[in-house]
């Protein structure tokens, strides 16, 4: 029987294929609200990480802004 992927590996194999990550749509890709925790975890296992910044308008007309991540280009 094959084992079915965890969060956690399926967050690597989404960040291997070069994908900007959000809260949200990690969520929307594996069901996990826990993005920054994952992040920390692969961090202390030796993965680098790119970040960016993206300034959004919430529906209430807010400005607001989300991180993103994504493995660091070698």
């Amino acid at each position: 029987m094959k084992k079915a992927p965890t969060q956690k590996s399926e967050l690597i194999r989404l960040f291997k294929k070069g994908l900007w990550i959000s809260q949200v749509k990690c969520f929307d890709l594996t069901g996990s609200t826990r993005l920054s925790a994952y992040v920390f975890i692969l961090k202390k296992e030796g993965y680098d990480f790119d970040k960016r910044e993206k300034l959004l308008t919430t529906r209430y007309g807010n400005r607001c802004s989300i991180t993103e991540y994504r493995f660091k280009k070698k």
